[in-house]
């Protein structure tokens, strides 16, 4: 059902794209709207659903979104029995990642059992003393043995922060095409200082055949590119390519 919704969404965008004048500036810029309609839908048809709510112009597309809802994906049925393996080992934690907030919140309720708390543009700085407040949630992550996951955007979270003395698994639900926020991420758990012998795991969720794939290979174009500019060889380690 969800690769054949896929494919209706995928005609539309082609059909918008059809009309476009390349020399209007402000319709290339929907261009981006459309692409990150269709990774939304690829991390969880239920953000679309929401987001075309009212819209006549996707009647088909809407209805066939309704029927999606009361299913689990495939990519939240594999997400959940990839956490609760992880977190079978005492003492293990995880960081999941995702660019879209109300998929983060989603995932937060989802793992409530475990404690989760999010991180995102929607969650201030502030005293390391409230919840309400980033540092409060990291701090939390940090010291508390029932907080086992954490749920971020790389965006707000991605850079600047030390997570490599509490969380050794790092899962990416959903990605964009923007390499720095991905290597940035990734460098929150696997840094100098690890004691010898830890291991730190990425897994990175993606749908096969679908515009996941397309951002799975130019992530890894434009890290190689880093790798030959900058001349490290560490670079190319941090390259999931299948």
């Amino acid at each position: 059902s969800q690769a054949e919704t896929y494919d209706l969404l995928k005609s539309e965008s082609a059909r918008f794209f059809a009309q476009l004048d390349v020399k209007d500036k402000e319709q290339l810029r929907k261009v981006g709207k459309q692409v990150m309609r269709v990774l939304q839908f690829c991390s969880n048809p239920e953000l679309l659903r929401h987001g075309l709510r009212g819209n006549d112009k996707y009647g088909e597309l809407y209805s066939r979104l309704n029927e999606l809802s009361s299913q689990q994906t495939t990519k939240a049925e594999f997400l959940d029995k990839l956490v609760r393996k992880i977190l079978k080992e005492k003492g293990q934690k995880i960081v999941i990642w995702s660019m879209f907030v109300d998929q983060i919140e989603r995932m937060v309720q989802s793992f409530g059992e475990f404690g989760a708390i999010s991180i995102h543009g929607g969650v201030p700085t502030g005293p390391d003393t409230s919840l309400d407040f980033r540092e409060g949630r990291l701090k939390r992550f940090k010291t508390d043995q029932d907080c086992r996951v954490l749920v971020a955007n790389p965006a707000a979270c991605g850079e600047g922060l030390s997570l490599h003395k509490t969380a050794h698994n790092a899962i990416y639900f959903d990605r964009s095409f923007n390499a720095a926020h991905f290597l940035q991420s990734i460098d929150r758990i696997h840094r100098r200082g690890l004691p010898e012998g830890v291991a730190t795991n990425i897994y990175i969720l993606y749908l096969a055949g679908t515009l996941e794939e397309t951002v799975q290979t130019r992530l890894s174009k434009k890290i190689k590119s880093l790798q030959s500019l900058l001349d490290d060889r560490d670079l190319a380690a941090m390259v999931f390519d299948p």
